[in-house]
């Protein structure tokens, strides 16, 4: 365990300069730890215990970290469980310090805001996607089928995928994972026991229903509610729902917690991944505007992958991958009209795999162990060894 007194002088009083990260749990500071001889860089993630979600996810995170070891989870290096220097519980988690920070800064980061550095793009390139993805996946597989205990991570996203310094993707935020039976029945959607599943709204997915939840009559605790609503506001997994009325006059704020009320799936982590990764190639969030009434991100790329793929594909991808290879590819027209159809051949069957696991019914669904093989199966037989090897080496 690390002291408070060590992760205060970590992250300079945790500094808002150290601020990397904030959510309805509470706070990620990156931080530089001495310990042992050696200086570590770490995040550090500060659980908001005026919150209760922030004390569970403190609990859960601990108890999900405990049990599982993998290449492509975030690693924890310890937690710190005290009282800080006003006597109040302070609960955090330590993590190694991801550089590359979150697919979601990669994936949607602002243009004038798109750079680690100066004058270096934040782009994320076609092979370097398609690892990412292939990392997520074994993820997921490691996950639901390898862990001695089956574990449901319940809330995956960009902002929940963190990328080290080669890129090589973390799945990260296990606080809202669930654990599941050893024997999982498959006939039944891969449904656990666990009640109570969290998950982010155009990443659940839609056959999880939502439920009401009164929380305050607005007349009698106007203060209250509008407090309770800003807090509530800043966790992406509430959304407001109305304001209902009842048969005296009294007006309840109702609150919709999207996907709560039903059991933890492996098939709910599936359709989220399927989502992840119809957004990596098309560039396109799940709630974007364009997105309503039956048009959904599922349903505009089925729609487009016969034949019109270019139409909802990130036009980034479409370029070269590097200056070398577009040179090459300008001096050699024939092999230019090759990559780009071997890409799009690549990019479709990549589609292909986001659309069988994001369908809504879990019996049609693709599952993860399926998903990491076709993705690796992709990566082989279009892109080679090339983008592997460095990765791979470090495994």
């Amino acid at each position: 365990m690390v002291s408070f007194q060590e992760l205060l002088k970590a992250t300079d009083g945790f500094a808002s300069a150290n601020l990397i990260g904030e959510g309805c749990f509470g706070r990620v500071y990156r931080g530089i730890l001495d310990q042992n001889q050696q200086r570590n860089v770490i995040a550090v993630k500060v659980m908001n215990l005026l919150e209760q979600v922030g004390s569970k996810s403190f609990l859960k995170e601990c108890k999900t970290l405990r049990n599982v070891r993998r290449r492509n989870l975030v690693k924890r290096i310890s937690a710190c469980s005290g009282i800080d220097f006003q006597g109040n519980p302070f609960k955090a988690l330590i993590y190694e310090f991801m550089p590359n920070r979150s697919l979601e800064g990669w994936l949607h980061a602002p243009k004038e805001a798109n750079a680690i550095e100066p004058g270096e793009p934040k782009i994320l390139n076609f092979p370097q996607r398609l690892n990412i993805a292939i990392d997520v996946a074994s993820a997921l597989d490691y996950l639901h089928h390898h862990c001695e205990v089956p574990v449901v991570h319940c809330d995956l996203k960009p902002s929940n995928i963190l990328l080290d310094h080669d890129t090589v993707a973390h799945v990260g935020d296990s606080g809202l994972a669930r654990f599941s039976p050893k024997s999982i029945n498959n006939s039944c959607g891969n449904s656990t026991s666990s009640l109570g599943l969290k998950g982010t709204v155009g990443y659940a997915a839609p056959s999880i229903l939502m439920y009401l939840v009164v929380i305050t009559t607005l007349r009698q605790k106007g203060m209250e509610a509008r407090s309770l609503m800003l807090s509530i506001l800043k966790c992406n997994s509430f959304i407001i729902f109305f304001l209902q009325q009842d048969l005296i006059g009294n007006k309840f704020l109702c609150l919709a917690e999207y996907g709560i009320g039903t059991e933890a799936t492996t098939s709910g982590d599936m359709y989220s991944f399927g989502i992840l990764l119809l957004e990596m190639f098309t560039g396109k969030r799940p709630t974007d505007d364009m997105f309503k009434d039956d048009l959904t991100l599922h349903h505009s790329t089925k729609m487009a992958l016969s034949d019109q793929v270019l139409e909802v594909v990130d036009p980034l991808l479409l370029a070269g991958d590097n200056e070398e290879e577009n040179a090459n590819c300008g001096r050699n027209p024939r092999r230019t009209r090759m990559q780009e159809t071997r890409k799009i051949e690549c990019l479709i069957s990549i589609l292909g795999v986001g659309i069988a696991c994001s369908v809504e019914s879990p019996k049609g669904q693709m599952d993860s162990v399926d998903a990491a093989t076709q993705l690796r199966s992709i990566g082989d037989k279009f892109l080679g060894t090339r983008i592997r090897t460095h990765r791979e080496a470090r495994v």
